[in-house]
């Protein structure tokens, strides 16, 4: 892709799956910034976080106008038909990840930009701050637009929460 003018950012999954996930960018287009990735695979006991998905952040800088700033993400949310609840935590903890990123690099007063956050991107070093931020949240998320799951990532909620059957949050069902 390199000789069609693209560069790249890729992150392979945990476990012994040999794919991940890839955001390309023209190189005459866009100025790297910054990388990120969660691993959803982070060894504990936890039931959620046991899976081998991955999300890959990309912060790419406009080169025509440097102070806007895009964060792309990209993942492949679990495909499990019995397990909305992981699908659903997987894709929380994504879209608060762009949240955060939206605030430490906004050089808006207004934002709170909260330094305290323990989690992987406590060592951040921001040496750029912009006007105007614009995320892209692309992947295979296993849902079709009726599901609970598409109306999460398109809306931030999920209605109808008291006649959710979590295990009917995902792909091929609706809560109706």
């Amino acid at each position: 892709m390199e000789e069609n003018g693209y560069n790249c950012a890729y992150k392979m999954r945990t476990g012994s799956n040999m794919e991940g996930c890839s955001i390309f960018w023209k190189y005459d287009k866009f100025e790297f910034e910054n990388v990120y990735a969660i691993e959803f695979n982070s060894n504990t006991k936890s039931f959620i976080y046991d899976r081998d998905n991955v999300c890959l952040f990309t912060l790419l800088r406009l080169k025509s106008d440097r102070n806007i700033l895009f964060i792309v993400a990209n993942t492949h949310i679990l495909f499990n038909l019995n397990r909305g609840d992981i699908k659903i935590a997987q894709v929380y903890q994504i879209l608060n990840t762009i949240a955060y990123l939206k605030n430490i690099y906004s050089n808006d007063k207004n934002v709170n930009n909260d330094n305290n956050r323990k989690d992987n991107f406590n060592d951040i070093s921001i040496d750029n701050k912009y006007t105007k931020i614009i995320s892209f949240l692309c992947g295979d998320f296993n849902a079709i637009p009726s599901s609970p799951l598409y109306n999460l990532i398109t809306t931030g909620e999920i209605s109808n929460c008291k006649k959710l059957n979590i295990k009917r949050v995902n792909t091929y069902y609706t809560i109706y």
